[in-house]
């Protein structure tokens, strides 16, 4: 449980640091797609997020279903890692219950 929730935070913190490349990466695609229009580096497309009538919030959209999507998905990730590299070093992993608790 301590490493579902330690991946779980870890991507509630480094989503918001991240999440904006992530965007300038996906509109670099989908402009590099278009023949009219794209931008010639991260620079430009920043700038030009900035400038729309988007501003900050432009490099932000979509932050929040990706929260429900990634957030959970790193925890089991911990959790499975974890795991794996327990059963490779031999340890015995299982839960421990109290008597009380069964």
């Amino acid at each position: 449980m301590y490493f579902m929730l330690t991946g779980l935070f870890l991507m509630l913190f480094l989503i918001p640091v991240t999440y904006p490349l992530d965007v300038i990466r996906r509109r670099m695609q989908m402009k590099g797609a278009c023949a009219d229009f794209a931008y010639r580096n991260t620079w430009h497309a920043v700038s030009s997020i900035l400038r729309s009538h988007e501003g900050v919030r432009g490099l932000y959209k979509g932050v929040w279903p990706n929260l429900v999507k990634v957030a959970p998905a790193m925890g089991m990730n911990f959790v499975t890692y974890e795991f794996v590299k327990a059963r490779l070093n031999g340890v015995p992993i299982g839960l421990r219950w109290k008597k009380s608790e069964l």
